[in-house]
């Protein structure tokens, strides 16, 4: 698995560093992550750089996993520093999604974890073989589980069936002709209504190759109303015959 595109278009284009999307890739690209930080939280940006990085480290979310990362987060601020209201907002808690995939070279299989809305999808000759954790636009109308930096609100994970509703394998038995996408919500869903709407506007995301294509392809969207004005974040990797590249 090669990653073979990555970035990231903020809501404000000039406005780079209020981007609350985070992602992250392993040097040899068999290992990445991205979030999406919800917007109405306290420093969800600082929130979804620490979730990034903690799978970046140790791809295996459990209990322990994200109370680490709670932990990671509380040390990044000095209460006594923050004003009445950030105080306040910062007890409220911080809130992302987390797109975390690993590349088992072994049996050529994705291994996949989603919590949230932020979309995964598996492409062999241009078409759509699998998506996770959504497969229709409008479940992007439903309110998402996200990771909580209040860690009350992380108990879905230690449920019995936290690895079925949230993990997937795919297998890639196609490897030149098959792509990954990765992204965030507004991006996920676009791609997704295109798709059912028999509309290859979304294949732009398979020939994307530098960060200013991405960002004229959204702000065409955008602008013509078919793509929620949203920090977006692309992600893609390629397969190669012979094993990873």
């Amino acid at each position: 698995m090669l990653v073979s595109f990555a970035s990231s278009v903020p809501k404000l284009p000039n406005y780079r560093d209020d981007n609350e999307d985070s992602f992250i890739i392993r040097d040899d690209s068999q290992c990445f992550a991205l979030s999406d930080g919800a917007g109405e939280s306290f420093d969800s940006k600082t929130w979804a750089q620490i979730l990034t990085k903690k799978f970046w480290d140790d791809p295996c979310v459990t209990p322990e996993w994200t109370d680490k990362c709670v932990s990671r987060y509380h040390s990044a601020f000095d209460l006594g520093s923050l004003s009445f209201s950030q105080q306040a907002a910062f007890e409220r808690g911080s809130f992302a999604t987390l797109l975390g995939v690993q590349w088992d070279a072994s049996d050529s299989a994705l291994r996949i974890v989603a919590v949230g809305d932020s979309l995964a999808l598996l492409v062999v000759g241009g078409v759509i073989i699998n998506s996770w954790p959504y497969s229709t636009a409008a479940q992007f109308n439903n309110r998402p589980t996200l990771i909580s930096t209040i860690s009350s609100f992380n108990q879905f994970i230690s449920a019995s069936d936290f690895q079925s509703q949230h993990y997937t394998s795919w297998k890639v038995e196609n490897p030149g002709d098959t792509v990954l996408l990765c992204m965030t919500d507004a991006l996920g869903q676009w791609l997704l209504r295109m798709a059912e709407q028999h509309d290859d506007s979304w294949k732009r995301l398979l020939a994307v190759t530098c960060p200013d294509e991405l960002v004229v392809l959204i702000m065409e969207e955008r602008a013509a109303k078919r793509m929620r004005v949203d920090d977006s974040t692309l992600v893609v990797a390629r397969f190669h015959d012979g094993g990873p590249s």
